[in-house]
């Protein structure tokens, strides 16, 4: 091998590894772009031969590798609006809010990262409306291999009926080792008493019985408020008939009161 073809050789490798760093650097750099998908480097060797067998090293090259069919990383967001698929799939989107006919704009994308225009309608950061299938009055979608009929998603067309919580269920096992206080033994304690009561507790003032343990819930009123219910547990006893460990408990929340 001669003087040049070593400095090649080296030249060569030099290139390449610029070129994987050049692919480092652009992971880095996108580390927080929604859709970005990362890039690998892959190395090959040029080698040369002749008729009489002799085999020459030449240098290496290397190539940077972008899967677009893998999936990027999900990532939390604050936005109602924004989407991510889980798996295969694209979002469709169009430059009209028009319902889709053969001659539309359509395009697919990955990123999920849309926000409502004026009008309610859900735009990408290009400015393309999201496209989707209506469905009937019975909750069906009427969805077919093409994308004609598909239409611009408006949030403002969508109506939510809120729904009161009627029930909770709640699974826990509760401290056998649990002492029983005095305000269950003695018994002080008063569940229908503003002042004894595990939901009149208040370690600042004293008044109330101090629960053995709480448990809060999130529940929904007919109007879809959020209201924070507290269960209270106190530990009874021992009942001498089951032989079975009693808790007394309270359901309270400052904001319901009791029709």
């Amino acid at each position: 091998m001669s003087l040049n073809s070593s400095m090649q050789v080296g030249v060569s490798a030099m290139k390449a590894t610029s070129t994987a760093l050049t692919g480092i650097s652009n992971n880095i750099a996108n580390i927080n772009t929604t859709g970005y998908k990362a890039t690998s480097t892959s190395f090959s060797d040029l080698i040369s031969g002749n008729a009489t067998g002799t085999i020459n090293g030449q240098g290496v090259v290397s190539k940077i590798i972008q899967n677009v069919s893998s999936m990027g990383d999900l990532s939390t967001t604050t936005s109602p609006y924004n989407l991510a698929v889980n798996g295969q799939g694209m979002f469709v989107v169009s430059d009209t809010s028009n319902t889709l006919a053969t001659n539309s704009t359509v395009l697919y994308t990955r990123d999920g990262s849309f926000s409502t225009d004026t009008n309610g309608y859900l735009l990408n950061t290009s400015g393309y409306y999201l496209e989707g299938w209506v469905a009937d009055t019975a909750g069906n979608i009427n969805q077919t291999s093409s994308t004609n009929g598909l239409q611009a998603i408006n949030v403002k067309n969508i109506s939510n009926v809120a729904a009161a919580s009627t029930t909770v269920t709640l699974k826990g096992n509760l401290d056998s080792d649990t002492a029983v206080s005095t305000a269950a033994s003695t018994p002080t304690y008063n569940a229908t008493s503003a002042t004894q009561s595990m939901s009149a507790y208040s370690a600042t003032t004293g008044v109330g019985t101090q629960p053995d343990t709480t448990m809060t819930m999130t529940i929904s009123d007919g109007l879809g408020g959020q209201h924070t219910v507290t269960l209270s547990l106190l530990k009874k006893g021992l009942n001498s008939t089951t032989g079975e460990t009693e808790w007394n408990y309270e359901v309270s929340s400052p904001d319901i009161i009791d029709a």
